[in-house]
């Protein structure tokens, strides 16, 4: 038999070596056994692909706690004469190039730039972080968006 070489990844081929029956399969038995039930099974009709072309993009980000963030909100601290900024995205909330799946976690970042200690840079990311609430001038920390989840 001739044979190919294929590269796949690591997790595909953790997935094939989950399939496999220790010191009895090979790749090649494994994918014909996977073939094979996937040849039974389809139906023999042609197969018919589905693709949602209308996705809407998410309108929020849900943190690791479940609280939901408007994605493009834009929020700001003071802190030590800095002013750091990070705003809300599909991603989690964005500061400075790295996304955070948390407020606190996002502002403990912002404090160790700013030159705190580990310990002096724990903080309540709810409260550290403010943003605008829409009247000219008034702002208020982002708690207030987990008060209404």
């Amino acid at each position: 038999m001739e044979s190919v070489t294929i590269n796949v990844s690591k997790d595909l081929f953790a997935r094939l070596q989950s399939y496999a029956r220790p010191l009895v399969d090979t790749p090649d038995s494994v994918l014909t056994r996977i073939f094979d039930h996937y040849d039974a099974t389809a139906s023999s009709k042609a197969r018919t692909f589905v693709v949602a072309l209308d996705r809407q993009p998410p309108e929020h980000f849900t943190t690791s706690r479940g609280v939901k963030l408007p994605i493009g909100l834009k929020i700001f601290a003071s802190y030590r004469n800095q002013s750091p900024n990070a705003v809300v995205t599909a991603r989690g909330i964005e500061y400075n190039g790295k996304a955070y799946d948390d407020p606190s976690a996002a502002a403990k970042a912002a404090k160790l730039d700013a030159g705190a200690s580990a310990t002096a840079a724990s903080t309540n990311g709810w409260e550290f972080w403010m943003m605008e609430t829409g009247v000219k001038g008034r702002i208020t920390s982002i708690d207030s968006l987990r008060k209404k989840s």
